[in-house]
């Protein structure tokens, strides 16, 4: 910790160092800064060099939209969220900075702000979300410091979008990728796992042996493999809780019948497989099922298994409740998806009813 009054400093758990001081705003406002970097005297190196810029437009009426984000991004965000959800920031705040970023934010209107998120209705759910967080909160920022005193972002909506049915393998696709499964040594263990299971690709690649309790016929779900700084590792499950799956007779001699010790599914290092290893194993699978093949089945990708676990599961009667802990789904809401799918598939099939 640093003397009073020159900032505190931690080490985050990436070994990176942050230092937050506090500064004012014009009112007279509060607000933490912070700064990252290898060692103390980097990141203060950073905070004199803000500083110095920071005297040159010291009139907060001249403050631009990209400078504004950044300030946010630095404050709130940089070393408190997962690396992965600090990417995503990062990504969609510099499209946000191509469109609107040369603007300055007592100069922005709601107009402007609505204007963007509707061109970009062709884009995901997910990024039109980040758009929304971004805006709304660096504007909230503003307001709070007195830079403006409306925030042009508050009402701002969404373009409508509407979910897609999930993708899911048909029954038949399925019997039919469970028995090449049983016999492929290289990479059939890990299809049957999660067509039996329903776990995220991620978590499948950090699996051990020892997760797997054949006495208790439970599989213990407690991490997955995902982007932390610096590549890929292993880190907490996407909601960061534990969950247990029960283990189904159908896939317990197959676990039963191995002998082997470490990670389930391996690279050549015999490590944890990267989630791109991993999506190669798992389509070099389906090259290796659709070679004995006349006609062959369609690839989906490695989460669509995920797809057809629950899709199934919920058409064969299973509670919703269980299957929403099946798939470690915070809301239940999430899991109501593969009742939509359930009905699709129920579709083709009352067509065939011939009255």
């Amino acid at each position: 910790m640093s003397k009073y009054g020159t900032g505190s400093v931690r080490t985050l758990p990436s070994g990176k160092v942050q230092l937050t001081v506090l500064e004012e705003a014009v009112g007279g406002k509060k607000y933490r800064k912070s700064f990252t970097g290898n060692s103390e005297s980097e990141c203060r190196r950073a905070y004199k060099q803000w500083l110095a810029r920071s005297s040159e437009e010291s009139a907060p009426a001249k403050e631009t939209l990209t400078h504004a984000i950044d300030r946010w991004l630095e404050a709130y965000k940089e070393g408190q969220v997962s690396c992965g959800s600090m990417k995503n920031y990062q990504l969609y705040s510099k499209k946000i900075k191509e469109a609107l970023g040369a603007r300055l934010v007592t100069s922005v209107r709601e107009y402007d702000l609505q204007t963007f998120l509707s061109s970009k209705s062709g884009e995901s759910q997910s990024a039109l979300g980040y758009y929304r967080i971004i805006l709304k909160n660096t504007f909230n920022m503003l307001r709070k410091e007195r830079i403006v005193s409306v925030s042009p972002a508050e009402d701002l909506t969404c373009p409508s979008f509407e979910i897609p049915e999930p993708e899911f393998y048909s029954r038949d696709d399925i019997n039919t990728i469970i028995r090449f499964a049983r016999e492929d040594e290289n990479f059939g263990t890990a299809i049957l796992i999660m067509l039996y299971t329903g776990i995220r690709p991620g978590e499948m690649c950090a699996l051990t042996w020892e997760d797997i309790d054949l006495d208790a016929q439970i599989i213990t779900i407690n991490k997955g493999v995902g982007r932390v700084e610096g590549g890929y590792g292993i880190r907490p499950t996407k909601t960061k809780k534990v969950r247990h799956i029960a283990i189904s007779d159908d896939l317990l001699p197959t676990l039963a019948a191995r002998t082997d010790e470490g990670w389930v599914v391996k690279n050549r290092y015999r490590s944890y497989m990267a989630p791109k290893s991993f999506e190669h194993a798992y389509y070099k699978f389906f090259d290796r099922l659709n070679a004995t093949r006349s006609k062959p089945i369609t690839v989906l990708s490695p989460h669509k298994c995920r797809h057809s676990f629950a899709t199934h599961l919920l058409s064969g009667g299973a509670n919703i409740r269980a299957v929403q802990g099946f798939l470690g789904h915070s809301s239940v809401t999430t899991t109501q998806r593969y009742t939509h799918a359930d009905i699709a598939e129920q579709r083709v099939t009352i067509n065939k009813l011939s009255y």
